[in-house]
């Protein structure tokens, strides 16, 4: 994780060239986890026993729960860019 500008600076060092960036909007985090707590439900019950899919399902429970309370301490930043010549 960095703070966007550390990201842009990145990317230039990587070599690219950034065409635009944009951070995505809190709402749109929800439009994701809404539907995915949902279907989470479904597929606990689906897949109970089933270790390895009780671990997955496990962590993206988490990933949201986190969300919650620390959502405005972190987002994704989502970059155009394209190879430089």
């Amino acid at each position: 994780m960095g703070d966007a500008q550390s990201r842009r600076d990145l990317v230039r060092d990587c070599g690219y060239h950034l065409l635009g960036d944009f951070v995505l909007p809190d709402a749109a985090w929800w439009e994701y986890y809404g539907p995915m707590e949902k279907r989470l439900r479904v597929l606990a019950s689906k897949y109970a026993g089933n270790l390895a899919a009780e671990s997955v399902l496990r962590e993206s429970a988490k990933e949201i729960a986190n969300y919650r309370p620390y959502g405005m301490y972190y987002g994704y930043l989502f970059m155009v860019m394209v190879a430089k010549p």
